[in-house]
């Protein structure tokens, strides 16, 4: 009998076991599909960029958004309202390229039920997504579709055939396909040379309309040299909105010879890596990327040499991350970085330290992180005395301690003790406001304080001045935090903001 037990049992065990062992072997498949389709996905993904630049040239983006917000239409619908169609079965055509589209966000897909020669069908219809906007001619007339255009022209594809040959060999593939470097070659391409130039002016349009709206490091400046300013449209938006700024738009030769005058600004053609106008603030946007870190370091001892001491150089670029991250910033930036070793010479995105190493080998003290747009930090390189350092950073404690002197008169309100709801809402939101501008204020301070004076007096002072602040505004969050009325319009703005 036990015997027979036994048997029994272990015909249940290796059952069990067989039955794990198949479900394994079934969650393994699912993996394995999984990765096939990804590892798929991959390999022809060249079909996206193509089919996108396609849908642009024909205008489909911009079908769409005349079509008015929340607009669906269908292949049929977009086809009608396009000039150059020849071709009956277009509509056919076109609806895949829109479902690949649709497939990556890049457009809103619905299905409708439709009936055809009485059989039962359905039909697709499309509409704008906030990614698509980016790709329509927006206010101002601009889109990034220059940008996909260039990226896919003939010049810059066949780069990607000597990239092996570059690892193994060394050099840049752009130079080895063409002989010569990116920004020589346009000089010998007039083709090229209007495709590139539109891309930058366009990207240029999107980016700095959005970097005047937020960063406010223009208001002083009274002589601003815009290096590799292009056609000059960086310098014109920026002296369009503050006029008392003398402009200088700087590149080479032959991209100054197409820019069109602007009001204010004036245009000089030269080599950076030999010198660089002179003027209290540079500007620089998507230059430093382009280049070696040793030609970025002769161009930033330019920049140097050609500001005052109190002077500053802003600089637009990516920051890098040293861990990847299966994210859309991350992404975008590791594309961007091969796409300049492979264009430029020794161009690549580069790590927070990678910059502060380009800083201090050029003179300059340090780097204020002034705020990250689309992707892109707004960077000043600045050269302080350790006098002027301490002076900003006094106005900054300065602002931080009045900042501390209005939330203790405020009183902090709750429920109980609130007369009214709109009163509640005025001196509770008040509340906040006051708080979150005692936040920025802080960091501000601590970001002065990140490249402290070297001398030890001076180190002492600011450390001093440091440790006064911060008790006193930390006291004040503690006892803000602890109350249950802050607690309270906390929770209500972020409830109201949504």
């Amino acid at each position: 009998m036990a015997s027979l037990l036994n048997s029994k049992n272990l015909n249940c065990e290796n059952e069990s076991i067989e039955k794990r062992e198949d479900q394994e072997t079934i969650e393994d498949d699912g993996d394995d599909d999984e990765s096939f389709m990804y590892a798929m996905q991959i390999a022809i993904s060249i079909a996206l960029p193509m089919a996108l630049q396609c849908a642009i040239d024909l205008g489909v983006f911009e079908v769409l958004q005349k079509a008015g917000k929340g607009a669906q239409l269908s292949a049929d619908d977009i086809v009608s309202r396009l000039s150059n169609i020849n071709n009956p079965k277009a509509f056919k055509m076109l609806d895949r390229i829109l479902a690949l589209l649709a497939s990556h966000s890049l457009l809103n897909c619905s299905i409708i039920p439709h009936e055809q020669n009485h059989i039962n069908s359905f039909k697709r219809y499309y509409s704008m997504t906030p990614v698509a906007k980016f790709f329509a001619p927006n206010s101002d007339g601009v889109s990034l579709g220059p940008l996909i255009a260039l990226n896919t022209d003939k010049i810059l594809l066949a780069s990607w055939s000597k990239l092996k040959v570059a690892i193994e060999e060394g050099g840049t593939p752009f130079n080895k396909v063409h002989g010569t470097h990116l920004f020589d070659y346009p000089s010998l391409d007039l083709r090229f040379n209007q495709i590139l130039n539109t891309a930058m002016s366009n990207h240029t349009t999107i980016v700095m309309k959005k970097v005047l709206e937020c960063y406010k490091g223009f208001r002083d400046v009274k002589r601003l040299v815009d290096v590799g300013g292009g056609l000059g449209m960086n310098i014109n938006m920026i002296t369009s909105k503050y006029t008392h700024i003398q402009g200088i738009n700087f590149d080479l030769p032959h991209v100054i010879q197409h820019a069109p005058s602007y009001p204010g600004v004036e245009h000089i053609g030269g080599d950076m890596f030999e010198s660089v106008p002179n003027g209290d603030t540079i500007f620089m946007k998507w230059i430093l990327h382009d280049w070696s870190q040793e030609n970025c370091m002769k161009l930033m001892k330019n920049c140097y040499d050609a500001i005052p001491d109190d002077g500053k150089v802003i600089v637009l670029e990516a920051l890098l991350p040293n861990m990847p991250k299966n994210e859309v910033a991350w992404k975008s930036l590791s594309q961007m970085d091969i796409l300049m070793m492979t264009h430029c010479s020794e161009g690549k995105e580069r790590t927070k330290q990678e910059f502060m190493d380009m800083a201090t080998n050029a003179g300059f003290r340090g780097i204020k992180y002034e705020c990250c747009i689309y992707n892109f930090w707004i960077m000043e390189f600045f050269n302080l005395s350790a006098t002027a350092e301490l002076s900003e950073a006094s106005k900054v404690m300065n602002d931080l301690e009045v900042n501390v002197k209005e939330l203790k008169k405020t009183k902090i309100v709750n429920g109980q003790t609130a007369k009214s709801i709109k009163r509640k809402d005025k001196i509770g939101m008040n509340k906040i406001k006051l708080f979150h501008k005692g936040k920025m204020l802080k960091a501000d301070w601590d970001d002065m304080m990140i490249c402290v004076p070297k001398p030890k007096v001076e180190q002492d002072l600011a450390q001093r001045i440091q440790a006064i602040t911060e008790e006193d505004w930390f006291k004040l969050r503690e006892e803000i935090v602890r109350s249950t009325g802050f607690k309270y319009w906390i929770l209500r703005s972020i409830a109201t903001s949504k």
